[in-house]
């Protein structure tokens, strides 16, 4: 028999890793998010009851970290509450004899939540990041050729824009106005054309540089072909058949709308994805590939 061999290298330190913490869900009942080295423990919260349970579920973490000779890293462990509820059940939470510090906006996967749910503060924030990347570009590639100029913010700006944007798309025009003004000025100084008399419209067009709400409707929508297509368990927790359907109204594939008591559920993702794909018509939504799909998007919504 030959031996095992364990090649060592960041792949298989991952798995490794992967592997070795793979039960931890197992020991609590609350819900639990694992990414990497990061672990998220979430419960929705009514009673005194559902207090002790998620307390309880933090000292089970710490027991398997002591069994498992590991140790947490304290000063980053944060709680948040998301709520928008005046009247908030308020209750401290520890791990061993250490409090955890409590939180209004937190930066988990490069996404920023906040207890209100609102993407202001996120959306300013990449939009900073974004506009001093840019900057950062105008003053290194001044000499550069439109194509070099092009390539840097298609390459540095632009994913700063758009990570993770089918999440925290805004639906208010200032923000939307916002976002899309970090482009404007980079199609300016790509074709150095700073005369405002010059459509920035045509510039883009130019450029073949969509609006970033349009390829972010496109992001959204192939998000939930994803998930219509490719998951099954998320389709059927998330995504029903609608009550009743017209061949000359609805699209072969059509998901009953879901909607809410709030303004900010009903623009989120799943509301605002479900109304965009029941637009669509049924020769687009019946593709399954994922790159036909997409392609497919571009034609009908002329997006680049």
């Amino acid at each position: 028999m030959s031996p095992l061999v364990f090649r060592k290298g960041p792949f298989s330190g991952l798995c490794f890793f992967l592997i070795f913490i793979n039960d931890l869900p197992a020991t609590i009942s609350s819900k639990i998010r694992l990414f990497a080295d990061d672990c998220v423990v979430y419960n929705k919260v009514t009673c005194m009851h559902d207090h002790n349970q998620l307390q309880d579920d933090l000292l089970k973490i710490n027991q398997w970290c002591n069994t498992w000779l590991m140790s947490l890293n304290k000063s980053k462990c944060k709680l948040i509450r998301f709520t928008r509820k005046k009247s908030i059940l308020y209750h401290q939470y520890f791990l061993d004899s250490d409090l955890i510090e409590t939180v209004s906006m937190y930066k988990y996967l490069g996404v920023r939540l906040t207890s209100d749910l609102s993407w202001n503060n996120h959306i300013e924030a990449i939009h900073a990041d974004s506009s001093r990347t840019l900057g950062f570009i105008r003053r290194n590639l001044r000499s550069a050729p439109p194509l070099v100029r092009k390539m840097a913010y298609d390459t540095f700006t632009k994913p700063k824009l758009e990570y993770a944007a089918s999440i925290w798309s805004p639906h208010q025009a200032y923000l939307i106005n916002h976002l899309e003004a970090v482009q404007n000025r980079a199609a300016r100084f790509i074709l150095s054309t700073y005369d405002f008399s010059v459509s920035v419209s045509a510039l883009k067009s130019q450029l073949t540089l969509s609006s970033l709400q349009l390829r972010r409707k496109l992001t959204r929508l192939c998000l939930l072909h994803k998930v219509y297509y490719h998951c099954p368990d998320l389709k059927s927790s998330l995504l029903s058949p609608p009550d009743r359907t017209s061949s000359r109204l609805n699209n072969s594939c059509t998901i009953k709308r879901v909607s809410g008591s709030t303004n900010a559920f009903n623009q989120s993702f799943l509301p605002q994805a479900i109304s965009d794909w029941n637009s669509l018509p049924s020769s687009i939504v019946t593709i399954v590939d994922p790159e036909v799909f997409l392609s497919s998007l571009r034609i009908h919504f002329s997006c680049y």
